[in-house]
């Protein structure tokens, strides 16, 4: 064995310990191996790749990712880590495929593979995968990513005996899945391949949650189970909100009930405080707050909707102001009927408004179409099954998409989507 692959080898066995990296890094600078650089540079990186509870402080990890600098509004190219982010796209760019190997043609393949390796720290660690490419051509992942501890798996429902079989499965110790029915949970539990699973991820719906729960108790080496319910608040298709989430509560329950050894989570991504940024929403709303600190929406108009907040971010009550008689301005273009800014600037003497950024919980305007929602229009989606496995890895991969990278949904007109800095980004 090289010095190079037993450096690998020592990085595979644990993933945790920073010290073969850094030899390892050493190692190639001085052959001037690019590879070194990346670590490096991944490494520097790696506190903002990690989520952070608080609404604020996610927000800040996202602007600081995007090249933002701390109490500043745009992104500075000449910033550390706006130079740092440029050169790890450089590196990657340049390098990603004889990183990857054998597994770059997979990638390569997307979207009807669903390969999405992420690398940290310099290699990979995590990849999203659609349950065909993972029967097909999941050994080649395993060979060709000896660092990788996460799989996730899209087009999981009503497919549980496939999944099961699959030997690169084997030793992998974390696993997040789709929806599971009763009869993918049992085929899971038994699979030879999971013994060394320690960590799983599980979406849960509104059906089939306590007898697939009694079927994954029997993962004996499981140590942490994950439940994600997907579907609910103010968007829901098979149930009413609060049926979803008594059903989320109970399997829950059960599964700390039947696995008190279990570290049981369970996650709502629709019941977080969603951010708005301010004057970059855009799109005829702003965000902002009034003297006392309440946040508030503008809705704009000569006689503009103020949408209203408590501190949670929960919609308290919205109301017009009529300011037509106060706007002398001619429009800044033609298509519109009113100065925006002078709009703004009368709501600063009228009621005190000043925008900024806000964070606000899923609410459905009365007054206008304005709305924030974790999902809209997956309908169709949410529960695709094995009858159709490129629509179900389709439908997965998409709510993973936008779950996973902090995105929602704003309709307010058309339906905007907006990114992890409360920005619009595309429609």
């Amino acid at each position: 064995m090289s010095d190079r692959e037993g450096l690998l080898a020592a990085i595979a066995a644990d993933p945790d310990d920073d010290t073969p990296r850094l030899v390892l890094a050493d190692y190639l600078d001085e052959r001037d191996d690019p590879l070194g650089e990346f670590i490096r540079l991944q490494m520097a990186l790696e506190p903002l790749r990690i989520p952070r509870d608080d609404p604020a402080e996610e927000l800040e990890r996202h602007k600081r990712l995007a090249g933002i600098p701390p109490s500043a509004d745009q992104r500075d190219e000449d910033w550390l880590v706006a130079r740092q982010r440029r050169r790890e796209r450089e590196l990657l760019r340049a390098h990603e495929a004889e990183w990857l190997g054998k597994a770059a043609s997979l990638e390569q393949d997307s979207p009807h593979t669903y390969f999405g390796p992420e690398f940290r720290r310099g290699f990979v660690a995590s990849a999203g995968i659609g349950l065909r490419a993972l029967l097909s051509d999941g050994d080649v992942v395993r060979r060709a990513c000896p660092t990788l501890r996460e799989l996730i798996v899209f087009g999981t429902l009503g497919r549980g005996e496939e999944m099961a079989s699959c030997a690169a499965l084997a030793g992998l110790p974390r696993l997040m899945t789709g929806w599971l029915d009763p009869e993918d949970a049992a085929a899971l539990a038994r699979s030879p391949h999971l013994a060394g699973l320690r960590s799983l991820c599980v979406w849960v719906g509104f059906e089939g949650g306590p007898d697939a729960m009694r079927e994954l108790a029997r993962l004996s080496g499981l140590r942490e189970l994950r439940l994600v319910q997907m579907e609910g608040g103010t968007e829901s298709f098979t149930a009413s909100p609060e049926q979803l989430d008594r059903h989320a509560d109970q399997t829950a329950a059960l599964a700390r009930e039947l696995r008190p050894d279990w570290r049981v989570t369970l996650e709502r991504p629709f019941a977080r405080r969603f951010p708005l940024d301010g004057r970059h929403v855009g799109r005829g709303l702003n965000g902002g707050h009034l003297p006392d600190g309440q946040s508030v929406l503008v809705c704009e108009d000569v006689e503009p909707v103020i949408i209203y907040f408590d501190a949670e971010g929960r919609f308290v009550r919205e109301t017009t102001i009529a300011v037509r008689d106060k706007l002398t301005r001619p429009p800044e273009f033609s298509w519109q009927t009113y100065n925006v800014e002078e709009m703004l600037e009368v709501l600063g003497r009228e009621i005190g408004f000043r925008p900024g950024p806000i964070f606000v919980r899923e609410f459905r305007s009365p007054l206008t179409d304005a709305a924030v929602a974790c999902w809209w229009g997956h309908s169709d989606e949410m529960y695709a099954r094995a009858d159709d496995a490129a629509r179900a890895e389709d439908a997965d991969a998409s709510v993973y998409s936008w779950w996973s990278s902090g995105q929602f949904i704003l309709p307010f007109g058309n339906d905007y989507g907006i990114d992890g800095l409360g920005r619009v980004h595309s429609s």
